[in-house]
């Protein structure tokens, strides 16, 4: 179905697309070029915000002390997000910092799964990992994050994960796949996917810049994705595209396929 919509790509007005990474995508499989129109998705800033009393509510239902430092990935089990890689990072990080540990979210992140327990027990997490499996409380979970980290090693287009995170007012480490160096910009850290190193190199840093640098650049984050990726920015923009298209676009080419 996606080769076949190459074939006609050229008779809308515009093929609108979430990322930058997915217009590469399809037009490399035929799709117009001159018809690409990139607007990202938009995130609930009313929602998604800084919770100050996640931090204490999900630090007492892990077991954990007010001052641990939690790093979160939140992602279905999929090889694209690559787990083992960031536990590799992980391990690296809990040898030189004891008070960090890891919380780990979504569809099928469960203690049953045998490639996450290997990973655990060779990188010598036990007791430092949480896997939480699929959460309804997301909006409390990421504002109780002191960082939210994408470790995607390829296949990602624009990550609800961390624009969701950066809403909430935490900084953010993303490897650098499609498009989330342009999500993060300068209010977090952008690495080179598959190199556990590199992320632990880059968590070192946020975890010895102390809580008031992470707060700064959470706050960074935020704001942010209020001024570029809200709800209301997003959705104007569609609004004036479309209002474009309506009045300068020939009655038999007023269609848009998105």
């Amino acid at each position: 179905m996606i080769r076949a919509g190459g074939l006609v790509s050229r008779q809308p007005a515009a093929i609108i697309y979430n990322s930058e990474a997915s217009a590469r995508q399809h037009e490399a499989l035929g799709y117009a070029a001159a018809r690409r129109v990139v607007m990202a998705g938009g995130f609930d800033c009313e929602l998604f915000r800084p919770l100050p009393e996640a931090r204490g509510a999900v630090r007492n239902e892990l077991g954990l002390d007010e001052d641990a430092i939690l790093v979160g990935l939140m992602a279905r089990l999929h090889p694209m997000k690559d787990h083992v890689g960031f536990l590799r990072a992980a391990g690296f990080v809990a040898a030189r910092h004891r008070n960090v540990n890891f919380v780990l979210a979504g569809s099928g992140i469960t203690a049953e799964a045998p490639e996450l327990l290997q990973a655990i027990a060779e990188y010598q997490l036990e007791g430092r990992v949480f896997l939480l499996g699929v959460r309804r409380d997301m909006v409390r979970l990421n504002a109780a994050l002191d960082i939210a980290c994408s470790a995607s090693s390829h296949g990602e287009g624009f990550s609800n994960a961390i624009g969701e995170a950066m809403a909430c007012g935490v900084p953010c480490i993303a490897t650098d796949v499609g498009d989330s160096a342009r999500l993060v910009s300068n209010a977090g850290m952008i690495v080179p996917p598959r190199d556990p190193a590199a992320l632990a190199r880059a968590l070192g840093e946020l975890i010895e810049a102390g809580a008031a640098s992470r707060r700064r650049l959470g706050d960074a984050a935020r704001r942010h994705v209020e001024r570029d990726f809200s709800l209301q920015v997003v959705a104007q923009r569609y609004r004036e595209f479309c209002e474009a298209q309506v009045i300068h676009t020939p009655a038999s080419h007023q269609q848009v396929v998105s």
